[in-house]
């Protein structure tokens, strides 16, 4: 039962006061809810390097995937607006004259790990000081460094896992806690750049302490900004290309490729990589989806290669049957195609092309439900919501209206969005984690047992270009 009641405005203002008592005395606590602000640069489907550099001074410059085929540029964070409205003035000068401000829930900002190397214009996680080696036990010395956290329980991995770009991480356990800490460093000033890093990822109650050496262990080592731990048998991942790259927007091509894109389980063992292949510092790229049947040692090329085209949607319905859906965008968001198969992923037949309202309409949600019903959802130049649906497994499309953005906000997320790089088994029971760096994606898989993370293979994500065949170096 719902009470109703009428508040007249001396009673209102002291409720709320109250409630403003009660959140600030309790805002240690609920850090994780303080708001920070971000200067938004624009949206690319280019790195603009040269600009970047001339705004670096003013903040770290993170990247986030819009799924529109294009990747929003944010400078920053600062604690206050008045900071961000000082470095708003100066990037306008510097080349974004659109450029404006962004405010965020501190629990829901960009992490170290989509920070921009400015030295290549990539996402690379790097090293913000040269840790110090690690610890012996016998170290009677001391060192400076980052405390990041005190867990009650096991160390939750998925958490701390993106500050080995910052340093070493090392725990300090008693009884009924653990202290998880970044470092070392030889002193307060040389972590003082660590402490703004671990704080940008999301920590905001992190501080600066001299540390035993003695006192602590490493749990991850740092080598290259990459995390080390639990890898006892170090599984580097091989590729067998077979769709030629033959197609390219630059003028003199070079021969290094990249691969970058996103794992999705089926199993423990079966897994698939969906993305984009393409030549070092061209615009576009080709369609890629690799498979696996043994956890990530051997991968094998299963869809074909086309030039222009990304893969916007991958689903399974059951372990055997998925849908995949393609789309252009060489000049604009192009034609959307179903593709289907039954085999778990091993090969896959063109369903038919997705009509959509006009050329420019963009795919803002994609779904097959079932094996029969699918939904479109299309956002055009007015931002209206067109909707499309199937009944018929994707043979054909009707036009049902539009959609109002309430009903837009409810519709369900499908399995292949992972907004920390966390991706499940299709019975939930297994979960992998992926973390880019600048040279391999790192995939993890949760020991369950023992609540770590622990490295299951890496692909690397450069390759040499010979005969029109993407090749190891």
């Amino acid at each position: 039962m719902l009470l109703k009641m009428k508040l007249t405005s001396k009673t209102f203002l002291l409720y709320s006061l109250l409630l403003c008592f009660f959140f600030l005395t309790g805002q240690q606590a609920m850090a994780q809810k303080e708001t920070v602000f971000f200067v938004q640069l624009g949206a690319f489907s280019k790195t603009p390097a040269e600009q970047l550099e001339q705004v670096k001074s003013f903040g770290a410059v993170y990247i986030e995937k819009t799924g529109k085929n294009l990747q929003r540029y944010l400078l920053g964070q600062f604690a206050a607006r008045t900071d961000a409205e000082k470095a708003l003035k100066e990037v306008k000068l510097k080349g974004f004259p659109d450029a404006f401000i962004v405010e965020r829930n501190s629990s829901n900002v960009p992490t170290i790990y989509d920070s921009i190397d400015m030295k290549n214009g990539s996402n690379a996680p790097k090293p913000v000081a040269e840790p110090t080696p690690p610890s012996r036990k016998n170290d009677q010395s001391k060192a400076y460094m980052v405390q990041v956290g005190v867990f009650s329980n096991k160390v939750r991995m998925n958490e701390i896992l993106g500050l080995v770009s910052i340093g070493n991480i090392y725990t300090e356990k008693t009884a009924k806690t653990t202290k998880v800490f970044i470092g070392s460093f030889p002193s307060r000033k040389a972590t003082e750049e660590p402490l703004r890093a671990a704080k940008a990822a999301g920590f905001k109650g992190a501080f600066i302490k001299e540390i035993a050496l003695a006192s602590v262990e490493l749990l991850i080592e740092q080598r290259q900004g990459v995390p080390q731990g639990n890898t006892p048998n170090l599984v580097i991942s091989t590729v067998a290309f077979t769709n030629p790259i033959e197609e390219f927007s630059l003028p003199y091509p070079t021969d290094t490729v990249e691969m970058q894109g996103n794992i999705f389980p089926i199993n423990n063992q079966e897994l698939l990589f969906h993305g984009q292949i393409k030549i070092k510092g061209d615009m576009y790229g080709q369609t890629l989806l690799l498979r696996t049947e043994d956890g990530g040692k051997n991968w094998a090329e299963v869809f074909k290669g086309e030039y222009g085209y990304g893969i916007d949607y991958l689903e399974f319905i059951d372990d055997k049957t998925a849908f995949l859906i393609t789309m252009g965008f060489v000049e604009g968001p192009g034609v959307l195609t179903l593709y289907r198969t039954d085999n778990s992923g091993r090969t896959w037949k063109e369903v038919g092309e997705i009509p959509k309202n006009e050329h420019y309409c963009v795919p803002a949600y994609l779904r097959m439900n079932d094996l029969k019903f699918g939904t479109v959802v299309y956002n055009c130049e007015d931002e209206t919501n067109f909707v499309w649906s199937t009944s018929d497994a994707g043979a054909n499309w009707q036009y049902k209206g539009t959609m109002s953005k309430t009903a837009f906000k409810n519709l369900p997320p499908y399995q292949a969005e992972s907004g920390n790089g966390i991706y499940a088994t299709m019975d939930g029971t297994e979960f992998f984690k992926q973390v880019d760096t600048e040279n391999v994606t790192i995939v993890f898989r949760l020991n369950a047992t023992a609540n770590a993370w622990e490295e299951s293979f890496r692909l690397s994500r450069w390759y040499k270009l010979k005969n029109s065949k993407a090749t190891p170096f």
